[in-house]
């Protein structure tokens, strides 16, 4: 029998040992989504870069924050009153309360996010809308203190110093009537909404809900910040307090901006559900697609418009707290950070607040809402330009103003809404704050 002539082969060709079990080339599979995961993701180091994806796969529930003793508690409260800025924040997953505090001089006020280009590390509350009455406010960490144990060491230090000389911003007016007031507020500001929408100038707008309520017996912001932790693992809490902006405690679910190095993040978050009753895959309605689908294009246009070519993931459903909502993360890369200042303020107000198109949504907004944002749906949290970057929305948010509580949330508005749907959400929403006010300590 004749033998058939050998197979030809390209290159060299070792043969395999005997017995040996030949291996199927396995098909190139696309590089994964990073997204603000990045290099250092995994190092807890990083005060606000992303641990949190690795803990959440293990399952991983962290254990209820510990409650600060009495002394703590005073010595906060004496820093505050001496006019000292500072700001406490709890990173989502994590039990470790991080507190950045500001020793001597007042923070930066700047007139524009942008005038933060070249400026140092800093945790930054940005506006809504920027006046000279609320700029953005950037306290430099000259201590930053992890867990209650050095908090309360770098707190006791900072109350028994001489009180520092600060201009205080003037509180804001009484917004008289309680909820109900609030309510009618924001049914004529979504009448105002449903107009422009009508009339093709805008895809969509989102009008906030403020309401001005007295604090219960027991109220104290750092009872409710511990409240919010314990509550919210899935959320960044903070409890921010500063001269120029006043005192804010808040808890967010959507990163505005996130990165270090060339690989950076943002997610457009929008439309929601409770979560009591949700099916394990709830099926989102037409409307809330459409609502999540127009966040998301004004996010990527703006992206677009900066010269970036993001990469997209989702949308998927995310909970934060008793709500279920839609998300879209974009990754993309930077060549420098120098000009990250310039970038934040084309980001902000994010379209998820405001509207699409995001900065003229964010115009007719402030002008004709009837009621100032100052740091609510602005942004918050850590910029550092050299380093790490975790900035977030300031969603569900209140100001402590004396007895005070103002308390603000909101929702985008399409075309064919109703107003109940809208106020729905809007109730549904600031039971993610009401539900962490009745605390005391």
């Amino acid at each position: 029998m004749r033998k058939l002539p050998a197979r030809k082969r390209k290159g060299k060709h070792t043969p395999s040992p005997p017995g040996a079990r030949r291996r199927r080339a396995s098909p190139q599979k696309p590089p994964p989504f990073r997204g603000n995961r990045g290099a250092n993701a995994g190092n807890p180091d990083i005060f606000p870069y992303l641990c949190r994806t690795q803990e959440k796969k293990k399952g991983h529930k962290p254990a209820p924050m510990d409650i600060p003793g009495p002394e703590t508690i005073r010595s906060i409260e004496e820093m505050a009153r001496k006019g000292a800025s500072f700001a406490l924040c709890r990173k989502p997953w994590t039990d470790e309360p991080i507190f950045v505090l500001q020793t001597h001089e007042q923070p930066l006020a700047c007139g524009s996010p942008a005038a933060l280009d070249g400026a140092g590390p800093a945790y930054v509350a940005v506006p809504f809308r920027v006046t000279p009455q609320c700029p953005v406010v950037s306290i430099r960490p000259d201590i930053v203190a992890h867990g209650w144990e050095e908090t309360a060491a770098a707190a006791a230090r900072m109350a028994a110093a001489p009180a520092q000389a600060a201009e205080a911003a003037p509180p804001p007016a009484l917004l008289p009537g309680g909820m109900e007031e609030a309510l009618r507020r924001h049914a004529a500001a979504f009448a105002r909404c449903q107009e422009a929408i009508g009339q093709g100038a805008f895809s969509q707008l989102a009008p906030a809900c403020a309401a001005d309520l007295p604090a219960p017996p027991g109220f104290t912001p750092l009872g409710a910040f511990i409240k919010a932790c314990n509550s919210y693992p899935r959320m960044m809490v903070y409890l921010l307090h500063s001269p120029l902006a006043g005192t804010w405690l808040g808890c967010t679910p959507e990163v505005l901006l996130a990165g270090q190095g060339k690989e950076w993040s943002a997610a457009a978050i929008d439309a929601a559900q409770p979560v009591e009753g949700a099916a394990p895959q709830p099926q989102w309605p037409p409307q809330s697609l459409r609502r999540q689908a127009n966040t998301a294009a004004a996010l990527r246009a703006t992206l677009r418009q900066l010269g970036l070519k993001p990469v997209e993931k989702g949308p998927a459903t995310a909970r934060a707290g008793h709500l279920l909502h839609l998300k879209t993360d974009f990754a993309f890369h930077l060549k420098d950070t120098a000009h990250i200042g310039t970038l934040l303020d084309s980001l902000c107000p994010a379209p998820s607040v405001c509207g699409a198109p995001a900065k003229e949504a964010a115009s007719f907004i402030a002008d004709h809402e009837g009621c100032p944002r100052e740091y609510y749906a602005g942004a918050i949290g850590w910029l550092d330009p050299q380093g790490a970057t975790k900035l977030y929305v300031n969603l569900r948010c209140l100001r402590v103003t004396g007895n005070t509580l103002r308390l603000y949330t909101g929702g985008s508005v399409l075309p064919g809404d109703t107003l109940g749907s809208a106020q729905e959400d809007i109730l549904l929403k600031m039971q993610t704050l009401t539900r962490i006010i009745n605390n005391g300590l």
